[in-house]
């Protein structure tokens, strides 16, 4: 059995760096990382990490939980959906 773990390591002017590592026990089977930059597509030139994604690693470290869950119809809880993909 295997376990994998990724985590956001750094939060930057406009990029993140995320550690990943695959373990089997506590033996380190291979590592890597990944670097995100946040870009403008039209001039590509960087841009900032939008603060509510920032804010959510620093809620997380801080140990805030990361999910919610609603139950209900969509009239119930659709106008919460919406309000996300905007």
């Amino acid at each position: 059995m295997f376990d994998v773990g990724m985590r956001c390591a750094r939060i930057g002017t406009s990029s993140l760096q995320f550690l990943a590592g695959i373990f089997r026990g506590d033996q380190l089977l291979i590592s890597g990382e990944l670097i995100y930059v946040f870009a403008d597509p039209a001039t590509q030139t960087s841009m900032p990490v939008p603060q509510a994604l920032r804010d959510l690693f620093l809620g997380f470290e801080a140990g805030e939980p990361m999910t919610k869950v609603k139950l209900g119809s969509w009239a119930q809880v659709g106008v919460d959906a919406q309000a996300i993909r905007t």
